[in-house]
């Protein structure tokens, strides 16, 4: 009986031993252990990628009337998640110290282009590390179309021909006219009738469809008074005269204060002087804008009188530390794995002591965690971390003495999960 156990057992080992030794070969060979025993030869290190540095970029340009050519002062100027800012008398306009929230050659972002009375414009634009990308931008006028009834008295007349900037048209045999694709703004309007000149005022042009009536006689319909305003422009603490200030009524043409531009006509360049002409009487919004950065913009609305309208102003320069400014950028992780948080805002106030108020940025975090802020003034900010999505699964996230001074600064937001 041990006998026939022992060959029993001695038959099992073998059988045991044949199928580990074909286990163990790929290719199916028993009884040969190979290289890929214990491990691939073929598994490779894993390769981590290059980190690249992106040089800061920058971007320049030059906004036009694409029917005129002229240059548009005042144009606003946005690079996506970045800094705002406006053209120069020339229709110049710089954003510098670019960075990039990602390792990339080069940044891809959109810009876009607006001013009053234009139809605005939003491309992409491709930054190049370390580059100067040069560009001209050309808006187009938003138009509109105007029809009216010309009469005197209680009579229409017919065949008489009315120009509006420019373009020229003539009443029908029941004394009704019409304009299309009129440029959006102050015009100047006149109606000649058997080659007399009867009537010459100015008309403001509003974008889509609008209906002017014009009686002769008596002077009637929704022809416009006019206004002029001009004044100085000063420093609130020191009380001296500041240029190149940006001047605008909505809807109308700017002025830079204190250059040949004032709009009066005469070249006066007194330093801080302004002029804008062919306003429509009534209440208009006024705004004074520095596009410097030194001073706060400021906004008034005044009930503008036929004639002249005289209104000096004084702006408020932002404090020392407000026209330096800085970079920050970085990365949002969960605390718990370390996962990249898209999605997450992230807002920065800063306390200004000068005004009481506090002034605010913020941005979302990408698909790949990262986030910048570029060109903001230097200081002491509160920051915030926001979960957008919903359900929320982060717990907001507060630091409230970040200090943020010269160069780019790089930091990291660790979220916490519910």
């Amino acid at each position: 009986m041990i006998k026939y156990d022992k060959i029993f057992f001695f038959l099992i080992t073998v059988i045991v031993l044949q199928l580990f030794l074909f286990g163990c070969d790929s290719s199916g060979s028993a009884g040969i252990l190979t290289d890929n025993f214990f491990g691939d030869e073929n598994v490779q290190n894993p390769t981590i990628p290059e980190e690249k540095n992106f040089e800061p970029a920058s971007i320049t340009g030059y906004i036009f009337d694409i029917n005129t050519n002229e240059p548009i002062s005042g144009a606003l100027i946005k690079l996506e998640n970045y800094i705002t800012t406006y053209t120069d008398i020339n229709g110049f306009f710089r954003i510098s110290n670019i960075v990039s929230t990602t390792s990339t050659d080069i940044l891809e972002k959109n810009l876009l282009v607006s001013a009053p009375t234009y139809n605005s414009i939003t491309e992409p634009v491709s930054l190049p590390s370390g580059s100067t990308t040069n560009t001209i931008y050309k808006l187009s006028r938003k138009t509109g179309t105007v029809s009216g009834l010309l009469k005197e008295g209680i009579d229409s007349i017919p065949g008489a021909v009315i120009t509006v900037g420019g373009k020229n048209t003539i009443t029908n045999r029941n004394g009704y006219f019409s304009f299309e694709n009129l440029p959006v703004g102050i015009n100047d309007i006149k109606v000649y009738v058997n080659n007399v000149l009867r009537m010459s005022s100015m008309i403001e042009i509003i974008e889509n469809y609008q209906n002017i009536n014009i009686n002769l006689d008596n002077s009637h319909g929704d022809i416009l008074e006019v206004s002029t305003i001009s004044g100085v422009i000063r420093d609130s603490q020191s009380n001296s005269l500041i240029s190149d200030i940006i001047v605008s009524v909505s809807g109308y043409p700017s002025a830079i204060s204190g250059t040949s531009t004032t709009g009066d006509g005469n070249n006066d360049t007194l330093k801080g002087f302004y002029f804008l002409n062919n306003i429509p009487t009534g209440k208009r919004v006024v705004t004074f804008i520095d596009p410097s950065g030194n001073y706060y913009d400021y906004s008034v609305t005044l009930d503008l009188l036929k004639g002249e309208n005289n209104f000096d102003v004084t702006l408020t320069p932002r404090p020392h530390h407000m026209n330096e400014t800085s970079n920050i950028t970085g990365i949002v992780t969960a605390r718990n794995n370390g996962q990249l948080l898209n999605d997450i805002e992230i807002r920065l106030r800063l306390y200004d002591a000068q005004t009481s108020n506090y002034i605010a940025f913020s941005v979302i975090s990408e698909n790949d965690g990262w986030f910048s802020f570029s060109d903001i003034p230097q200081g002491r900010y509160i920051l915030t971390a926001v979960d957008t999505r919903n359900p929320k699964r982060y717990a907001d996230f507060h630091q409230t003495d970040l200090v943020i001074e010269d160069g780019t600064q790089y930091m990291s937001i660790l979220m916490r999960q519910f």
